[in-house]
Parts: C-alpha cells; sequence; structure tokens
C-alpha cells in the first residue's frame, strides 16, 4: 500500500517554493528586512561611540584640570606676536636687501654690449694685418716684391677680414644681449627671492 497524496506532497515538498526567491514582492521584504537591521546597527554603533569619546574627553578634562574647558587664544596670539617682534628686532631689513654695487656690477650695459661687439670686429682686423703681413715677408723672403701683387692681396684679405668682423660683431651681438637679459633675470629673480623670504619670516623689506 503505498502513501496518500498528502503524505507524497509532504515528502516531496513544493518543487516551486525555489522560484519564489525570484518573485519582486518576497525580494523586497527581503530588502527591507535588511535595510532595517542596517540601520539599527549603525544607530548602535554610533550611540557606542559618542558614549567612547565622551568618556575619553571627560578623561583628558579630568586629567588636565579642566584647562582644555578654558581654552583662551589670547596667551597663544601674545606669544606669535612676542615672537615675531623678537625675529624682526634681530635682523636689519636693509641687510636683506640686494646690494647695488653687486647689482651694478652684474648687469650688463649697453655700452658692455658694445664693446663686446667692438672687440670682436678688431680682433678679426687684426687676424686679416697678420696674414697680410705674412704675405709681404713671403714676398720679401723670394725677392717678388711686385707692389701691384701685393696691393690685390692686401684687397682680398682686408675685405674677406671685413665679412670676417661683421659676422663676429653680429654673433658677438646676439651673445652679448642673451647674456645681458639673463643676468637682469638672474638680478630680479634674486629680488623677488629676498622679497619673499622676508615676507615669510615677518620682516617687511623697503
Amino acid at each position: 500500500m503505498g502513501p496518500t497524496g498528502t503524505e507524497q506532497a509532504q515528502m516531496t515538498g513544493d518543487p516551486t517554493a525555489a522560484y519564489k526567491w525570484f518573485d519582486p514582492a518576497q525580494m523586497e521584504g527581503i530588502n527591507q528586512e535588511s535595510a532595517q537591521r542596517q540601520r539599527a546597527g549603525l544607530a548602535q554603533y554610533g550611540q557606542q561611540q559618542k558614549g567612547a569619546l565622551s568618556g575619553l574627553q571627560s578623561g583628558y578634562n579630568s586629567a588636565l584640570g579642566n584647562q582644555g574647558l578654558n581654552y583662551d587664544p589670547s596667551g597663544v596670539n601674545s606669544a606669535l606676536s612676542a615672537g615675531n617682534a623678537g625675529i624682526a628686532g634681530s635682523y636689519d631689513p636693509n641687510s636683506l636687501q640686494q646690494s647695488k654695487d653687486f647689482a651694478n656690477k652684474y648687469q650688463m650695459t649697453d655700452a658692455d654690449v658694445q664693446g663686446m661687439e667692438n672687440q670682436s670686429a678688431t680682433t678679426q682686423h687684426n687676424l686679416a694685418q697678420g696674414k697680410f703681413d705674412q704675405v709681404q715677408q713671403a714676398a720679401a723672403n723670394s725677392g717678388y716684391n711686385s707692389p701691384m701683387a701685393l696691393a690685390n692681396a692686401q684687397g682680398a684679405i682686408q675685405r674677406q677680414g671685413d665679412v670676417n668682423a661683421g659676422d663676429a660683431a653680429l654673433n658677438a651681438q646676439v651673445a652679448a644681449k642673451q647674456m645681458q637679459a639673463a643676468r637682469l633675470y638672474g638680478t630680479e629673480t634674486n629680488r623677488q627671492q629676498t622679497a619673499a623670504n622676508a615676507a615669510n619670516t615677518g620682516i617687511g623689506v623697503a
């Protein structure tokens, strides 16, 4: 004799029970219950943290004689003001300024630039004259002293010397201008850095 239908259902269970987990209504119920438990846990944790911090604060205040509850910032401000005054009194603001003599000697004037140009051109002219002197000496040693030949040689050497002098002067001008700008930039950067350092230490530089 086999089991009855009721007994068979009890043994096999509900074959659609697993699908009920995908029922939106049942899922919503599970989510709400989970959210409520999380909120309750967080609230309890927050209360416990507040209680611990409150106890810690009470312990500190008791150990310090409750001085932390009567904090007066005027004492700190007074000490800082005194410190700033001490620092300012220990320095001569003028000593932080860049020496004018240094700045004047370090910077390049327009006359310095022109001097570099002239020197470069003069050097090339001197080289040209040296070449012609060598030609004259060679002519004298060989006994061939034709005035026309010497004049032609001198003209060619002088023309090439003028070209070289012009190129050298131009190159010197460019290099000198770049050096002049670099030195001016360096002087100004040092001045600004000095002013910034003085400001950071609370010292006014005139």
